[in-house]
């Protein structure tokens, strides 16, 4: 391998490196200062599931966020009786993490 494929795929691994989100030690996202500013908003909405009562549990909602993109940092949720909003650190994002949330259907 020459000098110059070697330096190129050692670049190819740090890009690769700096997608990963760092996690502590109960696997729950490191959230430096630059997470919380210019987040980006993303509003939801669910169906109502049968009966009266029903609310949101944006926990849940949050969770499953977490588990199904670990590459993006959710950095606050809040949910009304339908809707709701996530914050999306906008620190190192990569738009196609992004684009994937965005166009998920997701079934808590």
């Amino acid at each position: 391998m020459k000098k110059r494929e070697a330096k190129a795929a050692s670049k190819e691994e740090e890009k690769e490196e700096d997608d990963a989100v760092d996690v502590d030690e109960k696997g729950n996202a490191i959230l430096v200062n630059a997470d919380f500013e210019n987040p980006v908003i993303i509003h939801f909405k669910t169906e109502a599931k049968d009966g009266e009562g029903f609310k949101v549990n944006w926990k849940e909602i949050e969770n499953e966020v977490k588990s199904k993109f670990p590459m993006l940092k959710i950095v606050y949720s809040r949910a009304d009786q339908f809707e709701g909003d996530l914050a999306v650190s906008s620190h190192k994002l990569k738009q196609p993490n992004l684009d994937k949330l965005t166009s998920a259907s997701l079934k808590v």
